[in-house]
């Protein structure tokens, strides 16, 4: 008895999916039933193109689901890039990433205004845990960056194109 209901609340508890909604992310278990609420605030809040592709996946080999979600919006008074938020099974936030500056000016000044274009989970190295694969574009300009993050969040390599990748 003790087995079966270890189980079922490990299994109600667990993370299974998020959905984002205006300026709001809700962790949901295996049943769609909301777990917790994380407020993405005016700056996150996917409000332009929505947070695309929320994962939700063990990035850590520890057991417990972790959420992906990139966020992020366009205002007329100012851009505000794309970010990668991981939070932990329990909702909390565990890092952000953000693509940071791909050009920089004749004057020495660095173009900041690059946003995440896309994110994939791939284990490259063979050790059953999924490196996080991160496209980067300028947002009107051409270098696009490549990085891939450990489940730290950190960069473990980049490289910087001249060109545009597509996502």
């Amino acid at each position: 008895i003790a087995w079966l209901a270890l189980t079922h609340r490990n299994g109600s508890q667990r993370l299974a999916g998020i959905r984002v909604y205006g300026g709001d992310c809700t962790g949901l278990n295996q049943d769609n039933e909301p777990l917790w609420r994380y407020p993405l605030g005016d700056e996150l809040a996917g409000a332009h193109y929505g947070s695309i592709n929320p994962v939700v996946a063990d990035i850590d080999g520890d057991g417990r689901n972790e959420g992906l979600i990139m966020a992020g919006t366009e205002r007329t008074d100012r851009f505000s890039p794309y970010t990668l938020l991981c939070l932990e099974e329990t909702g909390q936030s565990r890092w952000s990433f953000t693509p940071g500056a791909l050009a920089i000016e004749a004057d020495g000044t660095p173009y900041n205004e690059n946003w995440i274009a896309a994110f994939f989970l791939k284990d490259l190295d063979g050790d059953a845990i999924p490196e996080i694969i991160v496209l980067g574009n300028h947002y009107l300009y051409w270098p696009t960056m490549v990085a891939v993050l450990g489940p730290d969040g950190k960069a473990r390599g980049r490289y910087i194109h001249t060109g545009r990748f597509a996502g």
